[in-house]
């Protein structure tokens, strides 16, 4: 049980760093400008990191508890996933929300 814990600790930060990415290529795909595309790229993960790390990092004073948690994980990674669908990237997109669900089913059945 505890390899399964430690692959999926692993595949939730390899996500996170996916979710990131996928925010800066978003951002410069998107922006009008180079100037436009450059604040997205760095602006959207940004704004990632500081969500993130205010409501979900593990030792954060105001990390949520259990159901919000999983709740605001979902809606950054679902939100991440659907506007990497709109930039054209529907297969991505499906795979890294196929793999973000295992990691939650996962983490809730070893209560992580």
């Amino acid at each position: 049980m505890t390899i399964i814990k430690l692959i999926n600790q692993v595949l939730a930060f390899s996500l996170e760093l996916c979710m990131l990415y996928m925010l800066g290529a978003f951002g410069y795909q998107t922006g009008r400008s180079i100037g436009w595309k450059y604040a997205l790229a760095i602006g959207l993960p940004l704004i990632a990191i500081v969500l993130w790390g205010y409501f979900a990092a593990p030792k954060s004073d105001h990390r949520l508890p259990f159901p919000y948690l999983t709740v605001f994980k979902l809606a950054m990674f679902s939100t991440t996933a659907f506007l990497w669908f709109k930039a054209g990237h529907q297969t991505p997109a499906g795979i890294f929300m196929a793999f973000v669900l295992l990691s939650e089913v996962i983490a809730l059945w070893l209560k992580q």
